[in-house]
């Protein structure tokens, strides 16, 4: 997954460590995850999700939580793969490692599946946006002739709101300027 690879581009120096909180005292063991050990880990990774942080020694945590049991460590491994920007196979493998090696290949083939979900489902929002800035040139060229490299350009940078926006105004528009703006170049 090539934004996640970039997103770890960053030393792990740079990032700061998230240990685990040791359980607070005067708590019963409930409260503090001892009696069920794939809470506290799903509440780990749950805590830790959005923090600017090495994940490395949280996933750890979670993933020696859920050792013995297969399906909770499963679900952590499809919650970190596609909520954690900061968790790509790399750093992945190294946590399965540490703790159970022997569902490694499992485990990757989980996380692979939900990054590939995850490329598809960003590639269909990319072609619809393709398509859409497709059809409006298409429309703009049937009722304006050709176009400048500007305008060509302009809409295929579009977002999809934006060129939803510019086919609106087109239904109206009696020139470039009522879809665009003052500032088009014809």
């Amino acid at each position: 997954p090539g934004s996640r690879a970039a997103s770890n581009a960053s030393s792990k120096s740079s990032r700061r460590a998230c240990a685990a909180p040791p359980p607070l005292e005067g708590h019963s063991k409930l409260m503090d995850g001892q009696a069920y050990p794939p809470l506290r880990a799903g509440l780990l990774v749950l805590k830790y999700a959005q923090r600017e942080c090495d994940p490395e020694a949280i996933l750890i945590q979670a993933f020696t939580d859920a050792k013995d049991r297969p399906p909770s460590f499963a679900m952590l491994t499809v919650y970190v793969t596609t909520v954690y920007s900061n968790v790509n196979a790399t750093v992945l493998r190294q946590a399965i490692r540490t703790v159970r090696p022997e569902w490694e290949d499992a485990m990757l083939s989980i996380a692979a599946k939900e990054w590939m979900a995850e490329g598809e489902a960003k590639g269909w929002v990319k072609g619809r946006a393709e398509g859409k800035a497709e059809m409006l040139l298409r429309q703009l060229r049937r009722r304006f002739g050709p176009l400048s490299p500007e305008i060509e350009d302009r809409v295929r940078m579009a977002g999809s709101v934006q060129l939803d926006e510019w086919m609106d105004y087109l239904m109206e528009a009696h020139t470039l300027t009522d879809v665009f703006g003052p500032s088009v170049a014809h």
